[in-house]
């Protein structure tokens, strides 16, 4: 009986510590000295109705709900009660020692080891001795992630080109216009600047991505938080405004050469109106100053109209055909209303088309209404051809057409004023032989080009040669076209954040997937772009104080627990990502040249599940990894000049139990196989790799990417990261 006793004694002890328990131990250790009156915020897992039910009998509060994940605020005794809610299957609750933290952005793109300074880097880079350069709608200069520790501004000098030359000795020269102002006169507070009000802080938001140094909350630290900045403030109505961007690249330039420091400029704007091949002036001259001097990078937006609708027109011209597409009149096209758009094309491409403008009316049927007469360019160049469509002696509209030649690229431009009637569909026809592009949309003050709302073949006839518009080659113009320009892409950068309020605002996007705004390339000579694509869409960081207060007031979902963060997105948001990095990228070496920083990038660039084959038409060359920018040893300059900087061929890329590595250069003395954080997997040394060709087994290796690293009889250190699917 006595062992019985002692058996069913030593059963209750088991059966008691086996008790079911909810609480993580943190939980439960914290509620050991909670404060009874104060409510815990747990998150709490599991069916929503049985975690409803027990909450509302607790007195407790939901603060954020999404499908079976819900934030709860409860009293310490109900917390302890949670072991009896029905339907619960996790609690999460922390109660870690907070560090100083900054927005995902970082970690996304692979910057926290750079800031940390992790092996095999010889110390921490934030961007000190390095100018960034803002070209935007300004600059929020009492912010204080632009600020030092005393207060005193980090921004050393600013051009607003909106102000008036209110004081003569304040324009820039060569410039002529806007006024200029220096650290002295910010710390004075005698500037008058502004983030232009239209533009809601663009400016603010873009120069914290690159460049702020969370001293506002201890949060959402940017890239490069200890470079210099100088702002130029964009006169967006300015005629010719391409032409003014050039100049403020060419402002920061000369402003980071006479103080002695490289120089990174960020240019997070742009329009979709020009030839989209980076052979305009303005690009040309950006590229001038890239060439001139080391220590010079300029990145850009590649734009956000990827999923604006199809605007891009291009097709192969034959002659079997007469091949047509419509256009809208738009009341905001020529200042007073017209059918008007450009086409683009190489030269070459365009002499042999014959084309000209016809009208259709829609009502009460699709009926074509007749044709200007047929031009080709050598009939428009440099000539005004000026023509009036009649019907039934009824004048449907006046077409004018005029062609430029500009180097070896031809400019067509077509309008159509004084129609009969604005609803009318106005055809651009062709036939002959060469391709064209044409960019056309409203908002550009074009003409919509008509993609929807199209009769079919059977109610009329002509629409079998009717060619569509697409989305592709939707990039902005000018410099984002340059190969010497690093041109950004955007991918979602998180699906959430704590909100001014505590409550978490949350997007139906997937982080690391490509944002469905970013633009697409290739160029219109079909190089590619974009360069990269970085974190863009909903990233946390600083904006203009008025705004903030504004969106506090109205729209606290907007900004972050700490009130000094709202949260943006786009191409204008990863573009300071790559910016802050060749920053970075300049700090380890000042003397590297616009290719060195570019190529980094391209090299080391990261493949995973989301960027498909690359490169791409809106990842590019996939996405970026700042760490391994400034640890790649053959980035670093001291290759002679001219030298082909050696790499290997890497397939398939995904990989599955097998990799090939082919060498060009030199076979490899050893390689590393590692994860993404750096951790070593597997190495190869001896004769199995001693040749061109060496083929790894890869059968233990999990899905994912990595990097293969390879040291080559010539000394020099490569490395190529890849994917595993098996």
């Amino acid at each position: 009986m006595k062992g019985f006793l002692v058996c069913f004694l030593l059963l209750s002890g088991l059966l008691q510590a086996q008790q079911a328990q909810k609480l993580p131990l943190e939980l439960a250790y914290f509620l050991k000295t909670a404060t009874e009156d104060q409510p815990i915020p747990v998150v709490l897992r599991g069916n929503e109705a049985g975690i409803r039910s027990f909450v509302r009998i607790e007195g407790g509060q939901f603060s954020q709900i999404t499908e079976g994940i819900m934030l709860c605020y409860l009293l310490p005794a109900s917390v302890r009660r949670l072991n009896q809610c029905a339907g619960l299957d996790f609690v999460e609750f922390s109660a870690s020692r907070p560090q100083l933290l900054t927005d995902v952005m970082l970690l996304n793109n692979n910057v926290h080891p750079v800031h940390q300074g992790a092996a095999p880097l010889p110390q921490a880079y934030t961007g000190a001795d390095v100018i960034m350069g803002y070209v935007d709608s300004g600059i929020e200069l009492n912010h204080p992630d632009f600020q030092n520790s005393d207060g005193s501004t980090r921004v050393l000098a600013i051009w607003d080109q909106t102000q008036d030359e209110i004081i003569p000795f304040r324009v820039p020269e060569p410039y002529g216009y806007g006024q200029e102002w220096n650290a002295e006169d910010i710390n004075a507070g005698i500037t008058g600047h502004d983030d232009q009000a239209q533009f809601f802080g663009h400016g603010s938001t873009v120069a914290g991505v690159g460049s702020g140094n969370g001293f506002a909350s201890g949060q959402f630290k940017g890239v490069a938080p200890d470079a210099d900045i100088i702002a130029v403030s964009s006169d967006f109505s300015r005629e010719n405004w391409k032409i003014s961007v050039a100049e403020a690249v060419n402002f920061i330039f000369t402003k980071a050469e006479a103080i002695g420091k490289p120089a990174v400029v960020n240019l997070s704007l742009g329009d979709y109106y020009g030839s989209h091949d980076g052979l305009d002036a303005a690009a040309i001259w950006i590229d001038e100053m890239l060439e001139e001097s080391n220590g010079r990078v300029v990145v850009a937006a590649a734009g956000n109209s990827g999923n604006v609708g199809n605007y891009h027109l291009s097709y192969d011209v034959t002659a079997s055909d007469t091949a047509f597409t419509w256009f809208k009149y738009n009341p905001q096209a020529l200042e007073s209303g017209a059918v008007f758009f450009e086409v683009w094309a190489d030269a070459a491409d365009f002499e042999n088309v014959h084309y000209a403008v016809g009208v259709d009316a829609v009502t009460p049927t699709f009926q074509f209404r007749g044709y200007s007469d047929w031009q080709t360019m050598a009939d428009n160049l440099d000539v005004l051809v000026t023509d009036t469509i009649f019907f039934n002696g009824q004048q449907m509209g006046i077409v004018e057409t005029w062609a430029a030649l500009r180097g070896d690229q031809v400019l067509l431009q077509v309008a159509v004023t004084q129609p009969f009637a604005t609803n009318y569909r106005w055809r651009f026809s062709t036939t002959g032989s060469g391709k064209f592009d044409c960019w056309s949309y409203a908002p550009f003050g074009t003409s919509e080009i008509f993609a929807t709302g199209l009769p079919t073949t059977a109610a009329y006839p002509p629409m079998a040669d009717y060619r569509l518009p697409d989305n592709e080659k939707t990039i902005v113009d000018s410099w984002v076209c340059s190969d010497k320009v690093i041109a950004v892409g955007n991918y979602y950068n998180r699906e959430s954040f704590v909100n001014y309020l505590g409550e978490l605002t949350t997007y139906p996007v997937t982080q690391g997937a490509i944002s469905l705004n970013s633009s697409r390339g290739p160029t219109r000579d079909d190089r590619q772009k974009p360069t990269i694509a970085a974190s863009g869409d909903n990233t946390l960081s600083a904006g203009r104080l008025v705004h903030l207060n504004a969106l506090i007031n109205n729209e606290p979902h907007k900004v972050a627990q700490d009130g000094w963060h709202y949260i943006n997105g786009g191409t204008s948001m990863s573009s300071p990502v790559v910016a802050g990095a060749a920053a970075l990228y300049l700090q380890r070496d000042p003397e590297a040249s616009y290719q060195d920083v570019r190529d980094a990038v391209i090299d080391n660039a990261l493949a995973d599940m989301f960027t498909g084959v690359l490169p791409g038409l809106q990842f590019g060359n996939g996405k970026l990894d700042v760490f391994g920018m400034l640890t790649n040893p053959f980035q670093v300059t001291g290759i002679r000049e001219g030298a082909i900087r050696p790499t290997f061929e890497l397939y398939p890329n995904p990989a599955g139990d097998r990799v090939t590595l082919r060498f060009a250069d030199s076979p490899p003395t050893f390689l590393l196989l590692a994860d993404l954080t750096g951790r070593q997997l597997a190495s190869w040394s001896g004769p199995m790799i001693a040749a061109d060709l060496v083929q790894l087994d890869l059968p233990s290796v999990s899905n994912g990417c990595y990097i293969i690293s390879g040291k080559l009889e010539s000394g020099i250190l490569v490395q190529k990261k890849f994917i595993v699917s098996k």
